[in-house]
């Protein structure tokens, strides 16, 4: 709030507000530092990505998937118009966790592998980690079990690799419940 109130027109501030709202649960907190993102730069469509791929990760977590999945849509369509390969990434894996919520397993699959492509291209290993993680998720929705595995695997010793010890003791919890 102090650095707000100092610079109430600062996008970056406005936007790391809206994270850290996100990240305490404060989700219509948040919502109101994005939406102010796109009051602060109306013309800005780098800003406009980043509002919209923030607004679908709260209407996501609020089950509001056929809004998410459009903000998602919208955020992706600037990305690729920008050449932003990290929103292209972003927006693509967020497509596909709602699209696996929705039971679309094929099409989710498709938009994280897509994701995976572009983290790749970037050499973002923990892009990569969390992309693997999420098709063998996909994996063992469809019963593949060994290839749960062996994304989870991969997944845990990129999510070491980067020092990310919650994401390793949940790929290891993920693959302690597995049973072949």
């Amino acid at each position: 709030h102090q650095i707000l109130a100092t610079l109430p027109n600062d996008l970056f501030a406005t936007n790391e507000l809206g994270h850290i709202y996100q990240l305490r649960g404060d989700l219509e907190a948040a919502s109101k530092q994005y939406r102010r993102l796109l009051e602060l730069a109306p013309d800005d469509e780098g800003v406009k990505a980043t509002a919209w791929g923030n607004l679908g990760l709260i209407y996501r977590t609020q089950g509001k998937l056929a809004e998410a999945e459009q903000f998602h849509r919208d955020a992706l369509a600037i990305n690729l118009q920008l050449g932003r390969l990290e929103g292209q990434a972003s927006d693509l894996g967020n497509l596909g966790l709602i699209y696996r919520t929705q039971g679309k397993l094929a099409e989710a699959e498709q938009f994280l592998r897509d994701a995976l492509a572009i983290e790749l291209k970037l050499g973002r290993l923990e892009g990569q980690a969390s992309d693997l993680a999420n098709l063998g998720q996909i994996a063992k929705d469809r019963g593949n079990l060994a290839e749960a595995r062996r994304l989870w695997t991969e997944a845990r010793e990129l999510f070491a690799r980067v020092g990310m010890a919650p994401q390793v003791a949940l790929m290891e919890a993920w693959l302690a419940g597995l049973s072949e």
